[in-house]
């Protein structure tokens, strides 16, 4: 996954530092990512590599962080906090910032999705699908998206239900970028939730040949076989697959809790319950 820093007229410059149109400088310090210049339609990115979809949370996070404290408007370090902080269960330090970040980009259908996620972790469902149900409009009034406005639209019609808005997002996502991994996993969320199982199933198997170490995908191919009411044994070795990518994944967490439960094995339970508490308050 490639975070893009800035876009400009780009030379790096003494100590580390990228100096952007000669206006501006900024500089990553971090033992996790790497900075690449590549020029895309005449213009130099600067673009710093993470790796949040293969489980590095801590690699995400620290990036991210870096970013902000040399460039704090930057809106996709933002965006990436938020997220870090919703897996890990940070929700009270995620919400000023993704209200932040809604204020200010307030036709912003990526945005404006962040920010209904946070309340609708906090368990106020109606505050959020408000939210949700304003991003029609915006798509209504707009004409030029890219792929991850999209998979985020999609993401929002989906969460009200609204299937066949979600699906024509989804396909415009689909027919931008094919292969990228968010549109994929879109893709398996969208057709789990219109019982599409045996598409949703073959999407898993894809992405995780596609790429072994996404956690995530690993985490809804389990959803899937426990929607399918596939035996239980390989529902439970998905998510342990998951979690060995990934500990943060807290559907993973909560099936293998329910696995336990099903066994009557309420030392296995008792056990999962304390240590998805330690690490999701």
């Amino acid at each position: 996954l490639w975070l893009r820093i800035a876009r400009g007229s780009i030379q790096k410059v003494d100590d580390g530092y990228y100096e952007v149109d000669s206006q501006w400088k900024t500089r990553v310090s971090s033992d996790t990512a790497e900075a690449v210049l590549r020029t895309v339609d005449g213009a130099q990115e600067l673009l710093i590599k993470i790796e949040f979809l293969e489980g590095n949370l801590d690699a995400c996070s620290a990036t991210a962080s870096a970013v902000l404290n040399e460039d704090p408007d930057n809106q996709i370090a933002a965006r990436f906090r938020v997220r870090c902080n919703l897996r890990r269960g940070g929700y009270e330090s995620a919400l000023p910032l993704a209200e932040r970040l809604a204020e200010q980009h307030p036709r912003s259908i990526v945005f404006q999705a962040l920010h209904a996620d946070v309340p609708d972790a906090l368990g106020e469902t109606d505050r959020a699908q408000t939210t949700r149900r304003a991003i029609v409009e915006l798509l209504n009034a707009q004409q030029r998206f890219d792929t991850m406005t999209f998979v985020a639209a999609s993401e929002a019609m989906r969460a009200i239900h609204q299937f066949d808005a979600a699906n024509q997002c989804f396909q415009i996502a689909q027919d931008l970028d094919i292969n990228d991994p968010f549109v994929k996993l879109e893709k398996i969320r969208l057709f789990r939730a219109t019982q599409g199982y045996a598409i949703a199933e073959k999407t898993a198997y894809e992405l995780t040949q596609f790429n072994p170490s996404i956690a995530m995908a690993y985490a809804e191919w389990a959803e899937i076989k426990w929607d399918m009411r596939i035996k239980e044994e390989d529902v439970a070795q998905m998510c342990h697959k998951a979690l060995e990518l990934d500990s943060s994944l807290l559907d993973a967490r909560c099936r293998l809790i329910f696995y336990a439960m099903l066994k009557d094995d309420r030392e296995k339970t008792a056990e999962l319950i304390a240590r998805s508490l330690a690490m999701n308050p």
